[in-house]
C-alpha cells in the first residue's frame, strides 16, 4: 500500500480490528519467510474479518482456524505440482512462493 490514508478513505479501518496484534517475528519464523511491510500494515489496520460480503481477510493472529498459520502449510489434492497450468508459480513454503493473504467468498486464494 503507498498511500494508506487513500485506502482508509476508501474503507474505514475497524475501531478495534480482531486478531490485529502479535509477535511478527513469531508468525515469520513459523512460515520460514518474512512478511511485506505492507501486509503487516494491512493486518494491523483492519484485522480478520470479512468486507463487503465478499472479501475475507487472514492475519496469522488469533485462535480461529481461518487465522492460524497452519492454513499456509495446508495441501489440497488441487496441488500446484498437479496443475501446473492453474497454478504457474510455486505456493508456500517452497522457495519463492506465494502466500495467502486473503480468500473470497468464492474460495478464491489471494496471494
Amino acid at each position: 500500500m503507498t498511500d494508506d490514508s487513500a485506502l482508509a478513505r476508501l474503507v474505514t479501518p475497524p475501531a478495534t480490528p480482531v486478531d490485529a496484534r502479535g509477535n511478527w517475528t513469531a508468525a515469520e519464523s513459523m512460515l520460514g519467510t518474512p512478511l511485506p511491510a505492507d501486509d503487516k500494515h494491512l493486518v494491523e489496520t483492519y484485522g480478520w474479518g470479512e468486507s463487503c460480503d465478499y472479501l475475507n481477510l487472514r492475519t496469522p493472529f488469533g485462535t480461529r482456524e481461518h487465522n492460524r498459520l497452519e492454513w499456509q502449510r495446508g495441501t489440497s489434492s488441487d496441488t500446484p505440482e498437479r496443475n501446473r497450468e492453474r497454478y504457474p508459480y510455486p505456493l508456500h513454503p517452497a522457495p519463492g512462493a506465494l502466500l495467502v493473504w486473503g480468500t473470497t467468498v468464492d474460495s478464491d486464494r489471494l496471494y
